[in-house]
């Protein structure tokens, strides 16, 4: 037992002194300096560019999804634009009183589009509040997103896809 404690102890002190002399030699003010100069590049990116604009009144029977416009209960259109370089952002505005809910995308042979119903999760503002009347909020995606968008009744909403522009860099 004193031996091991003995051991342990060593390896404690040989920790905390080799990590301070590598993390202040230059190869190590080398790598803090690459890590930075890559947050500032990132800092200067924004979500610039709109890639597409759909705007649809969502319903039970008219189910907004990613890509999907055949199954049973979707819409005529879907949100994502054809080419899609990721991360995207997604915003989502309801222009009226209806709360819109959202849930995983999956389908059945039998009914369809699974139906974002009441008692699924809905859609809020990066405050907290119900998104009603104009008000908005944004997801970013890294992945194409495995969501869809509904409302217990109907509710014309906004859907805005936009990527980072390359332009300027």
């Amino acid at each position: 037992m004193k031996q091991f404690l003995k051991s342990s102890i060593f390896a404690a002190m040989l920790v905390a002194l080799t990590v301070p002399a590598i993390c202040t030699t230059p190869a190590g003010y080398a790598m803090i300096d690459k890590v930075n100069n890559q947050a500032i590049v990132g800092q200067a990116l924004t979500f610039d560019k709109i890639e597409k604009t759909t705007t649809v009144a969502v319903s039970q029977t008219n189910v907004l999804c990613a890509t999907d416009i055949v199954s049973t209960n979707t819409a005529a259109v879907y949100y994502l634009h054809d080419t899609v370089v990721y991360p995207i952002e997604l915003e989502v505005q309801t222009l009226g009183s209806v709360v819109i809910n959202y849930d995983a995308y999956s389908t059945t042979v039998g009914t369809g589009v699974n139906v974002p119903i009441v008692l699924d999760p809905a859609m809020y503002t990066k405050d907290g509040a119900s998104l009603i009347s104009s008000k908005s909020t944004k997801m970013v995606f890294y992945q194409k997103p495995n969501i869809c968008f509904s409302a217990v009744t109907v509710a014309t909403t906004t859907f805005i896809i936009r990527s980072i522009s390359k332009g300027g860099l």
